[in-house]
């Protein structure tokens, strides 16, 4: 179907005028959608091989942005959150005759490049800070899990030797030193997932996708959303303290295939840091800062293993643009995770003294 006319299947009295191809997000596929009136639509070919219950998943979606809204109305905040529009039959999705999901939401008017300045990291820190502070009170028993086990370590590891086993002998030749690369390093990396299952530490609501883009502003450099919220879901405050720093402490795109180019920007880390503990010092107990410097690391890792085990599958959870793209995501990973691990010592130094630690 065109997009004009998935566009139609939806209630909201605008007339389509035409569409383009928005963002760069590995799961859904995204229209930006223009009306002759001159009001914006995000619309979303939906991945259900990802969120497998989008029912769930939405009404999700409508518990947190009350909790929030309810929140933001109290504070001194301008953050907005998706407005979402259901189908003329009174559904949140439209699914076509090729069983494919869409949604349909407000597009939230925003200036991309103003947020673009020196504080943009600490900015950045601070409004997923927030994000998770404000979600402190909202019982984390409330929201189903999207992705089931998604930043869940002892998971990832044990489907990735499982296909490690079922792939081709092709594929595991092609990957022999990145499979060898993971499996050398597993007990290193379980530390914080077994910290978490002894409950030392505690389960939040985080969001779980924290790149900088996901955070909007209006042309004052003023944040006025944070937006994917798919993922949003109980976890670990590492998740977007580490996820974060993975996306963007890396000096180069997570697709690079020139390796050199692979560097951990500690300005980044100092500046994200700052901005996180400027809103959680109250908040997060000492097992959560102590390992708080691990975290960057553990993602890098974690997503490598994901990139890994998506390509041993066949690419069928990222999207990809050639059949070696998730191996190059795995390598330059894996050169992150190195470059991380160098600067370790000065990374918890930066906690410490952004928590106040001695």
């Amino acid at each position: 179907m065109k997009i004009g006319s998935i566009f139609n299947k939806f209630e909201t009295n605008y007339s389509f005028l035409d569409s383009i191809e928005f963002g760069d997000g590995n799961i859904h596929s995204t229209w930006k959608i223009n009306t002759t009136e001159g009001k914006s639509f995000i619309l979303q070919k939906f991945n259900d091989y990802v969120f497998k219950d989008p029912i769930g998943l939405m009404n999700n979606m409508s518990i947190i942005s009350d909790h929030l809204s309810a929140k933001i109305a109290k504070s001194d905040l301008k953050w907005k959150f998706p407005e979402f529009y259901r189908t003329k039959k009174g559904q949140f999705f439209f699914r076509d005759k090729d069983e494919v999901y869409w949604r349909l939401m407000a597009f939230i008017d925003h200036d991309p490049n103003a947020g673009d300045n020196e504080q943009k990291y600490f900015t950045a820190g601070s409004s997923y800070g927030q994000f998770i502070e404000l979600l402190s009170d909202l019982p984390s028993q409330q929201i189903i899990e999207t992705i089931p086990k998604f930043h869940n370590l002892p998971f990832i590891l044990k489907n990735f030797k499982q296909s490690v086993k079922s792939t081709s002998k092709q594929n595991r030749k092609n990957a022999a030193s990145e499979i060898q690369f993971f499996e050398k390093r597993e007990e290193e990396l379980l530390m914080i997932p077994k910290l978490a299952e002894s409950g030392q530490i505690p389960v939040r609501l985080v969001h779980m996708d924290t790149k900088f883009d996901n955070i909007l502003f209006d042309n004052n450099g003023i944040p006025v959303a944070i937006i994917d919220l798919d993922t949003v879901m109980p976890g670990l405050v590492h998740s977007d303290f580490g996820d974060a720093m993975r996306s963007d402490g890396n000096a180069t795109a997570e697709d690079d295939p020139d390796l050199s180019k692979v560097k951990f920007k500690m300005n980044v880390f100092k500046d994200y840091t700052r901005g996180f503990a400027s809103s959680l010092k109250k908040l997060l107990s000492p097992a959560e800062i102590e390992t708080l410097h691990l975290a960057p690391g553990l993602f890098a890792y974690m997503q490598g293993v994901r990139f890994l085990l998506d390509y041993l599958n066949g690419s069928k959870y990222y999207n990809i643009k050639y059949p070696e793209h998730n191996m190059v995501r795995t390598r330059n990973q894996i050169r992150l995770f190195e470059e991380m691990k160098k600067k370790e010592k000065m990374m918890r130094a930066v906690v410490h003294s952004e928590f106040g630690i001695c």
